[in-house]
């Protein structure tokens, strides 16, 4: 493998339109100067498309990255490439017999560019390996740092307005899809702390500040899923690591401490400056969090659950050949509860058909597995790569638990989060592949032809669904605040189709 034929620009240049996508998704402030009038997260899907087609065109006119898409494309195994072409035709043919056609495609070339993405991360992370790895954490690290500079500026200019009566999460309309974005990095922000071998005090001291930050935002959060899909995660992960896991697991711990030493010095903050009253600054806090943490609250939850879940199955069931259409559920399920049925294999189901269900369900077993045996064939081996690969498990099968029942697939950050931890545990697993080489036969250009395609159909769908993007009238409902409109979001923030 030559780098020589890759320039840095060509290396460092997806990574920086990686950090604009963080940046505008991630900083309200930016978002709202750069396209007034648009909710943000309209603004993080339009930046999630713009990111995807451009880093995407490197497969199309990159020689090098041409050549290695359809050569780690043809190393996955049989099933996983039926798997795969099956998936997408069956989304075609759902979304040709769906009553709103160009929408369904919308999503199946989305979908499509998503996994392109997943195969430009492999590549890079094949060919430059550790700057690759480095570059990987580098923008996780830094898009947690640009969140919490933008939650405690926010929190700061809340806290000093006498009239403000609890925290907020700027940029998110809903709690949950910060929790979304943030389960995939949480595992990942203590990596430098493993790697860099005490070399580097300062990085590992950064490193648990941020962590510690990150744990008190998913406390205030509240997101009872995340926590529950983090635990399951580091059980099952530590059944496979068992005692490598143990270094990591104390690292987690530790920040976990100082979030919760951190978040009652944020409550301390909020209940007893500026001569507040106890009940005027505590209680609309207290009153927020036991939405989130009580039994109660817990019932309300699972029983919202469980009626999309019923819509999903009889969805799915009175069509289970090709389902009621990519981005459909909400078109026979006029938006009384979520556009979607907070489970990533009951959307599919019901969307795209059993089928399609059943081939994302091996795709997960395939992979799996076969990561899985991997990493068992090279358990004694503590490198740098073995520990990356560990912590990106604890991280995938966290995003797998919580993609059950909330949105995970669904939103633009958590959507490009997960895409980021897949591809760069395919590259991982082709890294010690000496046969994955740069592929010129005419399956190559077949490949490269339906990036293309995709890439069209994705830009050409794209412009005229955002020309069609009702801002104003969202705009206005946002501005009133009465209660009289709910939005669903799924592709837009409105999701609701008609």
């Amino acid at each position: 493998m030559e780098k020589a034929s890759l320039s840095i620009a060509k290396t460092f240049a997806p990574f920086a339109i990686l950090f604009l996508f963080f940046l505008f998704s991630l900083n309200p402030w930016i978002d709202r100067m750069a396209l007034p009038g648009y909710a943000s997260y309209d603004i993080k899907r339009i930046a999630e498309l713009f990111a995807l087609l451009t880093i995407n065109s490197y497969l199309v006119f990159s020689t090098t990255y041409r050549r290695y898409s359809y050569s780690i494309y043809s190393k996955l195994s049989r099933s996983t490439r039926l798997s795969l072409v099956g998936l997408f035709y069956l989304g075609i043919i759902s979304s040709l017999l769906a009553p709103l056609t160009h929408w369904a495609l919308l999503e199946v070339m989305l979908d499509t560019q998503l996994f392109y993405l997943v195969i430009f991360i492999a590549i890079h992370n094949l060919i430059w390996k550790k700057t690759s790895d480095y570059l990987l954490i580098a923008i996780i690290l830094i898009s947690a740092l640009i969140y919490t500079i933008t939650f405690f500026v926010a929190f700061m200019q809340q806290h000093a307005n006498p009239s403000a009566t609890y925290y907020e999460f700027p940029g998110f309309m809903n709690l949950r899809f910060f929790a979304q974005y943030q389960i995939g990095t949480i595992p990942i922000i203590t990596l430098p702390i493993l790697i860099m071998h005490n070399k580097h005090k300062i990085y590992a001291a950064l490193s648990y500040g941020l962590a510690t930050i990150w744990f008190t935002l998913a406390i205030l959060d509240g997101s009872r899923g995340l926590w529950l899909s983090l635990i399951l995660s580091i059980l099952l992960t530590r059944t496979i690591f068992k005692r490598h896991l143990s270094q990591w697991l104390w690292i987690q711990i530790k920040a976990l401490m100082g979030a919760i030493l951190f978040f009652l010095f944020i409550l301390g903050m909020i209940v007893f400056s500026h001569d507040y009253n106890l009940s005027e600054k505590f209680y609309p806090l207290y009153n927020s969090l036991s939405d989130h943490y009580t039994f109660h609250a817990l019932i309300g939850s699972a029983s919202a659950r469980i009626q999309l879940a019923k819509t999903a199955i009889q969805l799915a069931l009175n069509n289970p050949l090709f389902g009621v259409g990519p981005l459909h559920f909400s078109y026979y399920d006029p938006g009384d509860i979520a556009a979607h049925p907070h489970n990533s294999i009951l959307l599919i189901a019901s969307e795209w058909g059993i089928p399609a269900a059943l081939c994302v369900s091996m795709l997960l077993v395939n992979g799996f597995t076969q990561w899985i045996k991997m990493q068992k064939n090279k358990m004694l081996k503590q490198t740098d790569k073995q520990t990356i690969s560990m912590i990106l498990t604890v991280s995938l099968i966290a995003e797998l638990i919580y993609s059950l029942m909330s949105g995970v697939t669904i939103t633009p950050l958590s959507q490009i989060v997960f895409v980021l931890i897949l591809g760069w545990m395919l590259g991982l697993y082709h890294r010690s592949d000496k046969k994955i080489i740069e592929s010129t036969n005419i399956h190559c250009y077949l490949f490269s032809l339906t990036i293309m395609i995709s890439t069209l159909l994705l830009l050409s769908l794209s412009i005229v669904v955002t020309h069609n993007l009702p801002q104003k009238e969202i705009q206005w409902y946002f501005q009133q605040q009465t209660g009289q409109k709910h939005f669903y979001p799924r592709f837009w923030v409105q999701g609701e189709l008609r």
